[in-house]
């Protein structure tokens, strides 16, 4: 009974590794592409002067890009403006 349980086991593992070994080459023969395409809602077309900018939200290419008298800025944070701020100051006597 031993025997024969460990030959229908050894049977099975053959079989699992000849099915990975076929799908590996399988794989291997279809070539794998990563297109520059996304699926995405966010993002759009920005231009100023002859610069133009293509993003998607999430993107991970962020900042300004300077180039007198121009200057283009990517990413979420870029609509505001210069800000202070005021902390209040406590004394205690």
């Amino acid at each position: 009974m031993k025997q024969l349980l460990t030959s229908k086991l050894g049977v099975v593992g053959l079989i699992v590794v000849a099915l990975g070994l076929l799908s590996g080459t399988v794989l291997a023969a279809g070539g794998i592409e990563i297109s520059r395409h996304v699926i995405g809602g966010g993002g759009g077309h920005s231009a100023m002067g002859h610069y133009v900018l293509d993003a998607t939200v999430g993107q991970a290419v962020v900042g300004t890009f300077n180039a007198p008298p121009d200057e283009l800025c990517a990413g979420f944070w870029c609509g505001l403006g210069e800000y202070n701020v005021y902390l209040p100051v406590i004394m205690r006597n």
